[in-house]
């Protein structure tokens, strides 16, 4: 118990022997748990926004007038197996005509 108030008396004199480089050294780790709290938030807002965007991309394919019905389908399948994709919305040449 002692020697636990001996530490803490001598390292109450060194803090007030040199008082500006104490308050100097509580600045600056003030200043970097701030500034990695700031990376950190940064990081979160990002990973946020990305995941966002990654759940709006939409892509249209457009395919040539004359190519079969039956190779249509046959794409509209295999980009179905696909794990990334959610959904497919196949309009036909008429429907979009119309």
């Amino acid at each position: 118990m002692i020697s636990l108030i001996r530490a803490l008396k001598f390292s109450f004199q060194d803090i007030f022997r040199n008082v500006w480089l104490s308050i100097v050294t509580v600045t600056i780790l003030a200043l970097a748990l701030f500034s990695m709290n700031a990376l950190f938030t940064v990081k979160l807002i990002s990973e946020n926004a990305v995941e966002a965007v990654k759940e709006r991309i939409n892509i249209s394919l457009y395919l040539k007038a004359e190519t079969p019905e039956s190779e249509i389908m046959a794409l509209k399948a295999k980009l179905g197996n696909a794990e990334k994709i959610k959904n497919i919305i196949y309009v036909s040449r008429q429907d979009a005509l119309d």
